[in-house]
């Protein structure tokens, strides 16, 4: 691990930095918070002070307590569609890589169904039959995240299957298990990986998205939850409040989906970097 944090550019630290950041926010939000999220614990609009470090809300709760209880709730959904989409899709693109090529046509047109198809429209339909719960947003944005890692893997995938070695091992038998532990996975992780991060950036982006039209959950304080009732409030103009409920929010999701695509970045270059020296080895 230090060699690889060693490697990485100045932009990928601090875009590492900043997502334990927020990580550790998200895992230690009940310590970080001095009042509870959904409670009336001073009066409304307090600017911030030592008591409110992020100020008031028109109901007089602490925002600072609902920006780490939102990252909760952000981070937990963007991980969760992350994890399930990434991991579908690489089933997905495997099957259709290593199936029969008429169960490799038969997936890949299923995929370009759901690339065809709008999400937002969609997303918003299954919200408002469904029930604004954050159950319901995890399945939408799993239904149209799975897609782009299917493809990118099942395209490795094929060009992987063509090598000497691995057509070696499958003329003596070898089955796709032994393929897959011994040749494929060390491949694959990275692009695995890679759209983890990125699926995870993109599902808070949608999630604070929705919530900010008024579909998410409104029991959850979700930072889009927290746009969402600090722009419907007709008076916030009229006040300073704006600045402490409404920047916070908006800087948050901002630096966290900047550091997400850094990572993503910073990680494509690096495992480059290691295919690379494989090769070479290799040759």
């Amino acid at each position: 691990m230090k060699n690889i944090f060693r490697k990485m550019s100045l932009r990928g630290k601090l875009a590492l930095l900043f997502c334990l950041a927020f990580l550790l926010m998200a895992l230690f939000s009940s310590v970080l918070a001095k009042h509870p999220y959904n409670e009336i614990s001073g009066r409304k609009f307090e600017p911030p002070g030592a008591e409110h470090w992020l100020g008031t809300d028109n109901l007089g709760m602490d925002i600072w307590s609902q920006l780490c209880h939102g990252a909760r709730i952000s981070l937990s959904l963007g991980i969760t569609v992350a994890f399930i989409a990434s991991f579908v899709g690489g089933l997905v693109g495997l099957a259709a890589a290593f199936c029969s090529p008429r169960a490799d046509r038969l997936l890949m047109t299923v995929c370009d169904l759901f690339l065809s198809v709008p999400d937002v429209p969609v997303i918003i339909i299954l919200s408002s039959f469904f029930g604004q719960r954050v159950s319901v947003m995890i399945l939408a944005l799993c239904l149209f995240s799975w897609t782009n890692p299917a493809r990118i893997i099942r395209s490795r995938s094929l060009a992987l299957k063509e090598l000497d070695y691995v057509r070696l091992s499958r003329s003596y038998g070898a089955s796709f298990f032994h393929l897959f532990r011994e040749h494929l996975f060390r491949e694959i992780w990275p692009l695995w990986l890679s759209a983890f991060v990125q699926l995870t950036g993109r599902a808070v982006v949608m999630e604070s998205a929705m919530a900010f039209l008024g579909l998410g959950d409104p029991t959850s304080k979700s930072w889009g939850m927290i746009l969402n009732g600090a722009l419907n409030y007709r008076g916030i103009y009229y006040t300073d409040s704006w600045k402490w409920w409404i920047i916070p929010p908006v800087l948050s999701i901002a630096l966290l989906v900047s550091s997400l695509a850094a990572l993503v970045s910073e990680t494509e270059k690096l495992t480059n970097m290691k295919g690379a020296r494989q090769g070479w080895n290799r040759s």
